[in-house]
């Protein structure tokens, strides 16, 4: 069932592509309101802090056991202080050179069985990145106000 703009109900096909036509001239040329927004939005210049040592044991310690084909969080936890040593250097040294290491970039996707003939694909990213992940998340979700949209 289509309708005008009144909300009258169109029943010849003529009608009916004309008001699909209009919706569609209009739908195109309508300015996305995410676009106005973006001109207002301004960038901010902030000095980049270290990682510390405690955000990261924070971020190794949620990370769930027995999940990972590669390095499992369990091989961060046993290490500990060393380990914790060593991811904090790796951590700020991306901060700084800016630039993540090659493999972490890629990922292979590897279908697993479930229940009734479903597959879920699960992906072989690192555990080292997935912390990575949660610490840049962290940060990012501290200093910046996400919209619903």
């Amino acid at each position: 069932m289509t309708k005008d703009e009144n909300g009258r109900i169109l029943g010849r096909d003529e009608e009916i592509r004309a008001r699909w036509k209009m919706y569609y001239e209009h739908l195109m040329n309508e300015e996305n309101d995410r676009e106005r927004r973006s001109a207002v939005i301004q960038s901010k210049e902030k000095i980049v802090d270290e990682i510390s040592k405690h955000r990261v044991w924070d971020a190794v310690r949620q990370m769930k056991m027995g999940k990972a084909f590669e390095i499992p969080a369990e091989f961060w936890k046993s290490l500990g202080d060393e380990g914790l040593n060593f991811l904090v250097w790796l951590f700020n040294d991306i901060l700084h050179i800016e630039k993540m290491p090659e493999e972490w970039t890629k990922s292979t996707f590897i279908p697993i069985y479930k229940k009734k003939k479903m597959f879920k694909n699960v992906a072989t990213i690192g555990v080292s990145m997935k912390i990575w992940e949660r610490l840049i998340d962290k940060r990012i979700r501290k200093d910046v106000d996400i919209n619903e949209e």
